[in-house]
């Protein structure tokens, strides 16, 4: 059933909610990771691994005595690097990787 919306535009009340990516683009393959991995940092490599543990940005900072805000930027680059949308898609590269294994981390 359809609703009339100001400009006149239906609306459809049921709708479909498709994923942001085709299911192609967030198929990864080992090597396809161990490449991208290889572009991090050493502390790129460490943020991401706290990240993965379920660690909090405040939590990374003061076991890897840097600032809060470093963390952030770290983060960040690691998202970028790795091609994550977001937190879930960072924790599928990890576990894809071998870095989380279920029952570890979050």
């Amino acid at each position: 059933m359809a609703q009339m919306n100001a400009s006149g535009l239906g609306i459809n009340r049921r709708f479909k909610i498709r994923p942001a990516a085709s299911k192609a683009a967030r198929t990864w393959d080992t090597e396809n990771i161990a490449d991208t991995l290889s572009l991090l940092t050493r502390r790129e490599r460490d943020v991401m691994q706290c990240v993965l543990d379920g660690q909090t940005n405040k939590q990374i900072a003061l076991q890897l005595k840097i600032s809060p805000r470093t963390v952030e930027v770290y983060r960040a680059s690691v998202m970028r690097k790795m091609r994550a949308p977001n937190l879930i898609g960072l924790i599928r590269i990890g576990f894809a990787s071998g870095l989380m294994r279920e029952g570890i981390g979050m």
